[in-house]
């Protein structure tokens, strides 16, 4: 399919890739000069003292540079895997404004106030705080950088190359059957428990717990 992909779209995708990092990037970079953005009061004591003095202007285009070079090597790679496993790689080809912006929209808006009621119920099951979030506007921000840069980690790059690491596996154990959905399911399972794996050391930090095992079984169960 990919092959035989018209120059114009790759172009569209690289320019649609190339705008989402350079928002993430700059995102990143006014986050830190934002006020309290980095609030560290609600760390632990010895997490406290080991955060550097450093300037915020230099913090914020360090935190931009960081983010534009690690987000774009993981993005390139990941559009490298989409186009092996034979995924579409930023967008569908062919999908309209309602395929791209309003269903995605509409799901994130429910999904949203599903997440924020059961993070109230997991609150009552823990005997813990509940997680401290940046204060507006800092926390849209904080929310746009997660919605790309997440995504790009953890769905671009993460789901791309278990497809196409499954995929290979299972062409050569079952060359007759084609299982590439239940592929791209299983990736997606791989890449969603990465995800959520990946924000146990933050976690940690906030809570000042030594292992996940020091951490209450429901917000392991939440996370």
């Amino acid at each position: 399919f990919f092959d035989r992909e018209k120059p114009m779209l790759i172009k569209k995708q690289t320019i649609a890739f190339s705008i989402m990092v350079f928002i993430y990037a700059l995102a990143a970079g006014i986050f830190v000069l934002l006020p309290g953005s980095m609030d560290i009061s609600s760390l632990p004591a010895d997490a406290q003292t080991s955060v550097p003095d450093i300037p915020l202007w230099m913090l914020a285009l360090a935190n931009a540079g960081l983010v534009l070079l690690a987000y774009s090597l993981m993005g390139l790679l990941g559009m490298f895997l989409a186009k092996k496993a034979s995924l579409p790689q930023i967008f569908r080809p062919g999908a309209g404004a309602q395929a791209l912006w309003v269903t995605p929209a509409l799901v994130g808006v429910v999904c949203g106030i599903i997440l924020v009621a059961g993070d109230l119920v997991f609150q009552k099951l823990t005997v813990l705080e509940p997680l401290p979030h940046p204060p507006f506007p800092a926390s849209l921000l904080a929310s746009l950088s997660a919605g790309i840069g997440e995504e790009i980690a953890f769905r671009l790059l993460e789901m791309s190359l278990w497809v196409f690491l499954l995929g290979w596996l299972v062409r050569r154990i079952l060359p007759n059957r084609d299982l590439f959905l239940p592929v791209v399911w299983a990736a997606n399972l791989i890449a969603a428990l990465v995800f959520g794996a990946g924000h146990l050391g933050s976690v940690m930090v906030i809570y000042g717990a030594a292992s996940p095992a020091e951490l209450p079984g429901a917000l392991l169960v939440e996370i």
